[in-house]
């Protein structure tokens, strides 16, 4: 290259180009001689004249004769006729005649066409030359002319590049530094201007650019000049993602070959430089910010199943039979009770202000924890899992709402209870011998005659008299009944055995409990005597036995009322205050722990960072905790170093609480033990759920109880509870309650509903003895031991005169018409080869009332195959029943020939109906 700068003398090398190269080469030769010329004929003629003739045909006119009709009429008579005559027409004929002309013909000549040719021919090489010498002289013409051209645009060019030579010397040496892009820019633009092509341009920027690496260029320092992030080091590779003004204007500069800012930075460097004058002054980032992956990543797990375990076993549990035992086997109560049983004076004078003897387990059980002296407050009774004493806090919170002395009473009521099951059972063992033994004597021959002869006598008098069938059919059976107890009082004869239960009930069983008494009272661990205060046992009888008694319709009834076993108590039968509140304990404890078992994990939180609660067992760390973090926030916002580094570090505001509770846990809270989440399960929870929200919902049942006898709730009272202001009209709350007790294919009324909860909490023997008297009241019958048997409880109330209510359409009319008789005795009667139930169908069809079937349990395949089961008879087998003896809280312990069964449905299925009806609540 004719130009190049040496970096090692710092001096150009130019050698210029030459500019005079020959510009004047002929080129005029001539180039326009004549290349045509007018070609003669070469084939002369000459005309010679020749007499030809030829036949033509000419015209010729001649006179033709013609004739035709012509029509006449006769001038006197006025007739037409018809005449022909002739006349002559011309006419044009042809003939053939022989015609004479004269033809001239072309003939070659010879001599003039021969000189012609030769003069063509001399013409034609004149031609070919002329052509030859004009083509040679253009080509001349044309190689000079170029030769001139070129010549003189190579003279021009190499000027103007050694102009171009001169001027990046001269850009050069008025070159200052940090000026590259202009000087270059327009150094190309002057180059250009002379008209020289883009290498000779990039050629000379690149001299210059070499030049000025060289010479003017200064490089930045950037640990000298480049500024640092507040916290950590710079990263020039974040800096450019976040800042796109920056990474578009290196882009420029590299696109631009800008070497005052590609060579003097550096990629790395130029960030630098861009963070330092631009980006830190305007509050950008020098480096990512870091994530708080301590407060991020905290989960605070749910418990397990062995941590809700461990809660029920612990704080939970309730087993109101054992605690008695685990308090007595705590040390410090247990040392206690043997000073009792030692007549210690302090507890004497207890039992004495308590009514409660000292030496039994339980009552000296509740002597201690209504003890006020100090040593036996500060006694824990918490209960200790691995030493096996103590109670569960929820026990406490039952033995609180129920009261101190509420076990021993259970005891009492349980003494009171297993005694008056016992004598109802004695007396009806005694009625029931009385029965059978008149039965004994009415299978005797003969004896049946007298013992049936007040109804024979009947049957003979209204039939002597003839108004037999009149009165059955207006009196319903109430003449014939009229007229056999008048003949018993003039035969003296009566051949049934009644028995007065109200008057036993009265007379006996409650005067047996109108004063003080000791009972024994059996379980299935041990035996054991209890005193009853006279009125505790009076309160048993007007709480207890009177609402029962009255209630039942049969003695069976009664019984079943008071055998009920311990894990079987409901309100329907018999319940104590303490199992009442401890089922309502348990039901608590497990909602809360089901609520427990469904919460998720939690994340860090920071409203509870700063003020941390819950855990009482931490109450000193969290006051620390909620002290240091405000203190910190507060350094925080009043621009502390540290912290502003430490925002700066996260890419925070401090001012956000949130964020900053984030990097206080990440930076310092970790290290001191700072709670970032509030536990999902602790003891302080626990103890807080149990006397903050359980505690008040016990006091409330135990208040509702009423005493330790409990509530009784007829299964008509429940019913009535349920569907108060219930409105089939309204679908949402009648479906919502439907769906609550399990109901969903309910179609009945609301009283249809009501009667189906009553018969289903209704107790076997209950529900028996009140649809047989239903029955005898529909058929106009009074309900008699006679006609229920002998443990029927006889009372007025249960006899509602009125007609019997109809089932077929043919009864209603002859009902309607005077008939008192049931309908059965009018089928019997008067239709007996009639099919009932097809009379049945009918009805219901004329009607248009539904069919309906309702109750049918179908919630699972086995359930829903013995509820159709259940409507075909059922084949009669013989079933063997376990009649070993059992024992419980409420029931004598009777030898094996006294263990009566009286019930058709026990505890444990009402039990399990009643409970049922609270599934979703």
């Amino acid at each position: 290259m004719p130009i190049f700068y040496n970096p090692s003398t710092k001096k150009w090398d130019v050698q210029y180009e030459k500019t005079n190269y020959k510009t004047d080469n002929k080129t005029d030769y001539p180039t326009n001689l004549a290349e045509s010329f007018d070609r003669k004929n070469e084939n002369v003629l000459k005309v010679i004249p020749v007499q030809e003739s030829r036949q033509v045909q000419k015209p010729v006119q001649v006179s033709v004769p013609k004739s035709r009709r012509v029509e006449k009429r006769d001038p006197y008579t006025g007739q037409t006729y018809y005449v022909d005559e002739t006349y002559y027409a011309i006419e044009t004929q042809y003939e053939w005649q022989t015609e004479y002309y004269t033809v001239y013909k072309q003939e070659r000549d010879p001599v003039a066409s021969a000189e012609n040719a030769q003069w063509n021919r001399e013409q034609e090489a004149i031609v070919a030359a002329n052509q030859k010498a004009n083509k040679v002289n253009r080509l001349l013409n044309e190689e000079g002319a170029a030769e001139n051209t070129k010549n003189t645009k190579l003279n021009t060019e190499n000027t103007n590049k050694n102009t171009a030579y001169d001027k990046t010397v001269a850009t050069a040496s008025g070159t200052r530094g940090s000026d590259y892009v202009a000087q270059r820019d327009a150094l190309a633009t002057e180059v250009k201007n002379l008209g020289l092509d883009q290498g000779v341009v990039d050629n000379l920027t690149q001299n210059y650019r070499n030049f000025y690496t060289n010479e003017k260029l200064q490089k930045w320092d950037s640990e000298k000049l480049a500024a640092k992030p507040p916290y950590g080091v710079f990263d020039s590779a974040y800096y450019e993602a976040q800042n796109p003004t920056a990474q578009a204007e290196w882009e420029a500069a590299r696109a631009n070959d800008d070497i005052d800012v590609t060579e003097r930075y550096g990629k790395t460097g130029f960030y630098q430089w861009h963070y330092t004058t631009q980006g830190k002054p305007s509050g950008a980032r020098g480096n990512p910010a870091e994530v708080a992956k301590q407060a991020e990543s905290y989960v605070e797990k749910k418990p397990t199943d062995a941590d809700l375990q461990n809660v029920r076993d612990l704080q939970l549990g309730v087993s109101m039979d054992t605690q008695t035992q685990r308090l007595l086997n705590i040390p410090e109560v247990a040392a206690e009770w043997e000073k009792a049983k030692n007549n210690d004076p302090y507890w004497r004078q207890m039992g004495k202000e308590n009514f409660l003897n000292a030496d039994k387990p339980d009552e000296f059980a509740a002597l201690f924890r209504l003890s006020e002296r100090p040593e036996d407050k500060q006694v824990s009774l918490n209960y200790n899992i691995n030493a096996g004493y103590g109670i569960t806090e929820l026990e406490n919170a039952i033995n609180e709402a129920v009261g101190e002395k509420a076990t021993v009473d259970v005891k009492r009521f349980g003494a009171l209870t297993q005694d008056a099951l016992k004598q109802t059972i004695a007396e009806m063992k005694q009625a029931k011998a009385k029965e059978e033994m008149l039965g004994l004597i009415g299978g005797f021959s003969g004896f049946s005659e007298i013992a049936n002869i007040n109804k024979e006598l009947t049957n003979s008098i209204l039939g002597d008299t003839g108004i037999g069938g009149l009165l059955s059919f207006t009196s319903g059976g109430k003449a014939e009944e009229s007229l056999e107890k008048s003949l018993q009082n003039i035969t003296g004869v009566k051949n049934n055995s009644t028995y007065n239960w109200q008057q036993w009930f009265d007379g006996e069983l409650k005067k047996r409990y109108e004063q003080e008494l000791e009972l024994g009272y059996s379980t299935e661990d041990a035996q054991e005597t209890i005193k009853i205060e006279a009125d505790f046992a009076r309160q048993f009888i007007d709480d207890y036995l009177i609402p029962r008694f009255n209630t039942s319709r049969s003695m069976d009834e009664f019984v079943e009322y008071l055998d009920v076993r311990q894990e079987e108590q409901n309100p329907f039968q018999t319940q104590d205050l303490v199992n009442a509140v401890s089922l309502v304990a348990n039901l608590r404890a497990k909602q809360y722990l089901d609520q427990i078992k469904q919460t998720e994990d939690r994340y860090f939180d920071a409203d509870f960072y700063f003020n941390p609660t819950g855990n009482k067992a931490r109450e000193a760390d969290y006051a620390n905790q909620a002290t240091t973090v405000a203190e910190d926030w507060e350094k925080a916002k009043a621009g502390d170093e540290y912290w502003a580094a430490q925002a700066y570090r996260f890419g925070i505001d401090v001012n956000d609480r949130d964020q900053f509770a984030r990097i206080h846990f990440q930076v310092k809270g970790q290290g001191q033990g700072f709670d970032p989440a509030k536990d999902i399960l602790t003891a302080g929870a626990v103890k807080d759920e149990i006397y903050d929200r359980i505690l008040p919902a016990l006091k409330e049942e135990a208040l509702k109880q009423g005493s330790v006898f409990g509530q009784f709730v007829t299964p008509e009272e429940f019913a009535d509870e349920v569907l108060r202001g219930l409105d089939p009209s309204d679908k949402s709350g009648w479906e919502e309650v439907l769906q609550r007790y399990g109901l969903t294919d309910f179609k009945g009324t609301v009283e249809e509903l009501r009667e189906y909860i009553v018969e289903t909490l209704r107790t076997g023997t209950a529900q028996d003895i009140r649809e047989q008297i239903k029955y005898l009241n529909e058929k106009r019958q009074k309900p008699t031991q006679e006609v229920l048997g002998l443990t029927y409880i006889e009372r007025p109330e249960d006899y509602k005169e009125g007609d019997a209510k109809p089932e077929t359409e043919l009864y209603s009319v002859f009902q309607k018409a005077g008939f008192k008789g049931t309908e059965d005795e009018f089928y019997e009667n008067f239709f007996p080869d009639l099919d009932r139930s097809e009379q049945t169908l009918l009805t219901k069809a004329g009607s248009d009332a539904a069919l309906k079937t309702y109750g049918l349990d179908l919630s699972d395949p086995f359930a829903s195959l013995g509820t159709i089961e259940s409507f075909f008879d059922a084949d009669e087998t013989d079933t063997e029943e376990d009649t070993s003896p059992s024992s419980s809280f409420f029931k004598v312990g009777l030898d094996e020939d006294e263990n009566v069964t009286y019930k058709s449905k026990t505890g444990e299925q009402i039990l399990g109906e009643f409970t049922s009806m609270f599934k979703g609540l």
